[in-house]
């Protein structure tokens, strides 16, 4: 589990964190747990991402990312990756 404060350089003009920057925090959060369950410390890139967003997190608050390793195959791997506020 990774912990982070939302600043303001995390956010979009309306002062709530930016969806690019979930999609960043997604992105090398899955690519990690690959990495750390990969008996092989194979290199991943994404094949595909899907986000659901259920809330906005806003400047100063703290969100808990957690990534999960699924399944490691031949070819691919499959991860998830859960971001919560602390409310």
């Amino acid at each position: 589990m990774f912990k982070l404060k939302v600043k303001s350089e995390h956010c979009n003009y309306i002062q709530t964190l930016h969806g690019g920057a979930v999609g960043t925090i997604v992105d090398l959060i899955t690519s990690l747990v690959l990495y750390l369950n990969d008996s092989k410390k194979r290199i991943s890139y994404t094949l595909q991402m899907d986000c659901n967003f259920f809330r906005s997190a806003r400047i100063d608050d703290e969100i808990y990312i957690i990534g999960k390793c699924i399944k490691i195959g031949k070819t691919t791997g499959n991860s998830i990756c859960e971001i919560y506020s602390s409310e």
